[in-house]
């Protein structure tokens, strides 16, 4: 099945947990949050499930306590929006100016996540979220960011703003208009041209890539 879905072009967090590691997300409203009622008993209810669910979510991905914090922030995110919804109340206008605000919102509180997520102890998060935005240290390399350390070198820095441009651009246009579906109607040359420039681009980056980090569910 289809695993991710645009993530980070959701416009809340309710909307990021339908995109995000949706096999998942999946097993838990079908085996979890239904099996609890899901919301055909009341609203309270409803909220308590949809905060069970998230804990649970979290303890799945490691057994410490700061997966369980981010199990139940989320928890809290998603049961507000499902109270502010059930009461009809609207925060942002319905236009292009609101929904680039709920994307947005959602980018900024899920990224607050990820920082619960990816904390190895819970003075870590205490940390991280009092210093995330004190430059009082760094200001003196920041008059050259490359040299200093604080950037890859400028090449690297150059190939990686492309392929994340890129790859931006395919997300914004695949939400809007299923790429997906035009570039398989594209004659057999033309998309054999883009799997080519596809594998030359992944050899470039993984050949500049400076370190090799291992995948952050074999860290827990």
């Amino acid at each position: 099945m289809q695993n991710f879905r645009r993530p980070y072009l959701a416009r809340s967090v309710s909307d990021f947990w339908r995109r995000w590691h949706i096999s998942l997300s999946t097993w838990f409203r079908d085996y979890v949050y239904i099996s609890l009622g899901g919301n055909r008993k009341g609203l309270p209810r409803q909220v308590f499930n949809l905060l069970l669910v998230f804990v649970l979510s979290g303890l799945w991905h490691g057994a410490n306590w700061t997966f369980a914090i981010w199990g139940i922030y989320h928890g809290a995110i998603v049961a507000i929006e499902t109270v502010l919804r059930a009461c009809q109340v609207r925060l942002v206008p319905r236009n292009a100016l609101g929904h680039m605000i709920k994307l947005l919102c959602a980018f900024v509180f899920v990224y607050i996540g990820w920082i619960l997520f990816r904390a190895n102890r819970i003075e870590d998060i205490e940390y991280i979220l009092r210093h995330i935005s004190d430059f009082s240290e760094g200001f003196a390399g920041l008059t050259d960011p490359f040299s200093a350390g604080l950037l890859p070198q400028r090449l690297e820095f150059f190939i990686s703003f492309v392929l994340i441009g890129f790859l931006l651009v395919v997300d914004v246009v695949d939400e809007h208009a299923g790429i997906n579906f035009h570039f398989a109607r594209l004659p057999v040359l033309w998309r054999w041209i883009v799997y080519y420039l596809f594998l030359i681009a992944i050899y470039i980056s993984l050949f500049y890539q400076a370190t090799k980090q291992e995948f952050i569910y074999f860290q827990c």
